[in-house]
């Protein structure tokens, strides 16, 4: 039989997961139909991904081209709510720029998972600390005009 994670034990898989680098693991704890919605987005990032495949094929990209790698989460928080389904997170996420250099942000997801599989993040982070870490101020500032 097949084990059937909690949103708060997927939440920490995952945030493992991404931790290794290990994308494909990552992405096998999506459902088919999930859904990642990014409030406050990036310069050049979907604001709406719907269906694991585009899921996969947008983390794997980013992934690639990414110029940073984590390195830590910290300060995280899991609050749960009135929905067992349902979780949100917060935390301090820290990564490590090609030149060294380490930049920290502040995160908030709202998890939704079924039988252990992620239906839907909606994710709450500081596009400008993410510009900033990534070296996309300008593309951040032309995106608001």
């Amino acid at each position: 039989m097949e084990q059937t994670f909690t949103p708060r034990q997927v939440f920490e898989e995952t945030q493992q997961l991404l931790l290794a680098h290990d994308i494909e693991k990552y992405i096998d704890f999506f459902g088919e139909n999930a859904v990642i919605e990014t409030k406050f987005t990036a310069a050049g990032q979907p604001y709406k991904i719907e269906g694991k495949a585009a899921i996969a094929t947008i983390l794997r990209a980013s992934n690639q081209a990414s110029p940073l790698k984590r390195k830590a989460f910290e300060n995280t928080v899991v609050h749960g709510t009135d929905d067992p389904n349902v979780i949100i997170a917060e935390y301090d996420q820290i990564s490590e720029s090609k030149n060294g250099s380490l930049y920290t942000w502040s995160d908030v997801l709202i998890l939704t998972v079924r039988d252990g599989k992620i239906q839907s993040v909606r994710a709450y982070s500081n596009p400008i600390a993410i510009a900033k870490a990534m070296q996309t101020v300008d593309k951040l500032i032309e995106s608001l005009q």
